[in-house]
């Protein structure tokens, strides 16, 4: 996870290779294997680069906190996601 993260951000593998590599992730491994909400939250961020309009790309920011989480630096906090449809 770590390194899939890092390399992104590094720009050592694009964004559609974190993407299959994480929905793989998501696609093999049960729910419990995942491990931590941490875990879940940043392979779902890293899901989502898988295509070619990178306005709906997870903003760096947000990566670079999940990164920082990991490293022990912040602490992660479940986002609370209110979505509405018009």
């Amino acid at each position: 996870m770590l390194e899939a993260l890092r390399a992104y951000l590094e720009g050592r593998r694009s964004g559609v290779e974190v993407s299959e590599w994480a929905v793989e992730q998501f696609a093999t491994r049960k729910d419990s294997e995942l491990g931590s909400e941490l875990v879940k939250w940043t392979l779902s961020d890293l899901a989502i680069l898988g295509h070619d309009d990178p306005q709906w790309d997870t903003p760096r920011k947000d990566l670079e906190f999940l990164l920082d989480c990991f490293l022990g630096k912040k602490e992660f906090v479940v986002r609370d996601v209110t979505e509405t449809h018009a």
